[in-house]
């Protein structure tokens, strides 16, 4: 079991290092009740069980309300954006979300957070809900690799006609062409680009569907 120290602060607030999250949960946050700064960590996505009996611990209430004092990530991408007051049933839906993913598609996530850079929970679960928005590439991590894979995909049948063609085509150009029209970018994960415009379709509490809610 992977083993991550807990050091996240936000705010005024201290997080304890002793707890521990394995590589299984997208992130834990440290769920403190805001009027006495008591405080659990919480690994994500969770169960509705657990935020109950983490709710009861920390008799946090209808009359107490709380505050998240920090996270840590196994996303690196994730970091900065998720706040001190995010809901429970947001947090978990985004997790969730993440979770559900396989591993090109994971990879696809992580590299569309560094082409958007997104700045609220929403805007991630637009990303991860709209990934057909995104076109991308494991396996192309230069500009010579985008302008052979573009140059192949856009003129497959006169290269296969004329193979000695693409001795005369400057691969390194095209590929720095199309990732200056594409708007693209590459990252450790591969090349992403947006080939549409993704949809702000995500508007809150209201739109997360009933299993994934905890409180």
């Amino acid at each position: 079991m992977q083993t991550i120290s807990k050091r996240a602060l936000i705010g005024e607030h201290n997080v304890p290092t002793d707890a521990t999250i394995t590589s299984t949960n997208i992130f834990s946050a440290y769920i403190a009740n805001a009027s006495t700064s008591k405080g659990e960590w919480v690994d994500f996505p969770t169960t509705a069980d657990t935020i109950s009996e983490v709710m009861d611990c920390l008799e946090i209430g209808e009359h107490t309300g709380y505050v998240i004092s920090g996270y840590e990530y196994y996303i690196t991408e994730l970091r900065g954006t998720l706040g001190e007051y995010e809901d429970l049933n947001e947090l978990n839906y985004l997790a969730t979300r993440i979770s559900h993913q396989n591993e090109h598609f994971l990879n696809k996530f992580k590299a569309a957070l560094i082409l958007v850079k997104p700045s609220t929970l929403a805007e991630m679960v637009d990303i991860i809900n709209g990934l057909w928005d995104f076109d991308f590439r494991a396996d192309i991590h230069s500009l010579y690799d985008l302008g052979y894979t573009r140059a192949n995909d856009k003129y497959a049948d006169l290269l296969n006609k004329m193979p000695d063609l693409g001795l005369y085509i400057d691969f390194q150009g095209y590929g720095e062409m199309c990732a200056e029209r594409e708007n693209g970018r590459f990252t450790n994960y591969g090349y992403i680009s947006q080939i549409d415009r993704m949809e702000r379709i995500y508007t809150g509490v209201d739109d997360i569907p009933s299993e994934y809610m905890v409180l």
